[in-house]
């Protein structure tokens, strides 16, 4: 995660023990000049490179969620504890060994821990792990649920919801809409029933009474976040969430896009709609991305993922590629653009919403090494494509 000012980033490297760094990016000497060439921070140019161990053993899942407002950053690992580092970016990063930090989460330790999202107003950290538990950790002022385990925060909140297995893990992070307060769950098998994907909507106390849950295809397959439309942040009741579910357990070589709707009130419908759109078709792994959203600066509303083989897009080619689909007026009825892409992609993150040249784009990762723009062979590529045409 960038800070705000965009000249540190703090990231995880998955090492045993895994290290959270803390990069000051450099203005001088040959820092930044390539990509191809990347350099030591500190050889020749002022990158400083703030590198902490934590954790008994990996950390394979768990991706760094940054509060802002407290320059506090909070990541888990694979002996199923939840840490916290203070000074992140304006001060001088540690790690918090105190007033109840780091925590075993509830689930017990070597359970691996997706990605955590902590929310500023429940002042909540939301997370999943490898047997499908989805909870929460009370931080100090939480003003949602209780403590249980201990009487005061940092502390376990009172609710989880087992909603996959050791063989259904939850793979990512939830997404918390802080203004509705309500947070949503992504899992590849339900463990009440075990044949399907869900998504979960429920409150930042992790009511039981206000969750509901919806399938999105056959269970068998890891499942990524979904997205919402601009409709929704707008007035929920009038907007629908994107998923991407399978057609087969516990094949993913049939991957499709999924839409769910909201009542008046707001609650998720418990059942997606009838609209729905194959993605791929193939013998071997198909798997999505995580999807990403983004209302353009024409006022288009836009969603973009990728698929791993099997691309049915015009212009995607019959390998791996990359969509994307204009739901401004409701569910398409086919890609806007494709364009291939070596494996599919990792998870796409966008940078403005502008008419400028060159300042409205796209970024992520291929998941297959290929050659890349730079005519260099044998490695993955960074990926930096215009939003309106994938070009």
């Amino acid at each position: 995660m960038l800070s705000l000012d965009g000249t540190k980033v703090a990231w995880v490297a998955s090492a045993n023990p895994p290290v959270f760094h803390v990069l000051t990016i450099g203005t001088i000497g040959s820092n930044g000049a390539s990509a191809t060439s990347p350099v030591v921070p500190g050889a020749g140019n002022n990158a400083v490179d703030t590198a902490i161990s934590f954790g008994g053993v990996g950390d394979t899942r768990s991706s760094v969620f940054v509060d802002y407002a407290g320059d506090a950053a909070y990541v888990g690992s694979d002996d199923g504890v939840m840490h916290k580092f203070s000074g992140v970016f304006h001060g001088a990063p540690a790690e918090v060994s105190t007033g109840g930090w780091p925590l075993q989460v509830i689930s017990g330790a070597n359970h691996k821990i997706a990605g955590p999202v902590f929310d500023s107003v429940s002042r909540n950290i939301y997370y999943g792990d490898d047997i499908g538990i989805f909870t929460f950790i009370r931080e100090v002022s939480s003003k949602a649920g209780t403590c249980i385990g201990q009487p005061v925060p940092p502390c376990w909140g009172n609710v989880t919801f087992a909603l996959g297995s050791a063989s259904h893990p939850i793979i990512e992070s939830p997404i918390v809409d802080s203004t509705a307060q309500r947070v949503y769950a992504f899992v590849g098998g339900d463990n009440s029933s075990g044949t399907h994907a869900i998504a979960l909507q429920t409150d930042t106390a992790l009511s039981f009474s206000s969750g509901a849950s919806a399938p999105i295809g056959q269970s068998g397959a890891n499942i990524y976040a979904g997205a919402f439309d601009d409709n929704y942040y707008t007035n929920p009741q009038t907007g629908f969430l994107y998923v991407c579910g399978y057609t087969a357990a516990p094949s993913i070589a049939n991957p499709v896009l999924y839409r769910i709707g909201f009542t008046a009130s707001g609650k998720m419908n418990t059942l997606k709609d009838s609209s729905s759109l194959t993605l791929a078709n193939s013998a071997t792994s198909a798997a999505c991305s995580p999807m990403t959203e983004l209302r353009t600066a024409t006022g288009k509303d836009q969603l973009f993922v990728s698929v791993q083989n099997g691309c049915l897009a015009s212009g995607g080619g019959t390998g791996g590629c990359i969509m994307s689909f204009d739901i401004t007026t409701g569910f398409p009825a086919a890609s806007s653009a494709a364009r291939p892409e070596a494996g599919g992609t990792s998870g796409i993150v966008v940078d403005n919403l502008s008419s400028a040249a060159q300042a409205s784009n796209i970024y992520f990762t291929t998941l297959s090494d290929t050659t890349c723009g730079d005519a260099l062979s044998g490695g993955g590529c960074a990926v930096k494509l215009t939003q309106t045409g994938l070009n």
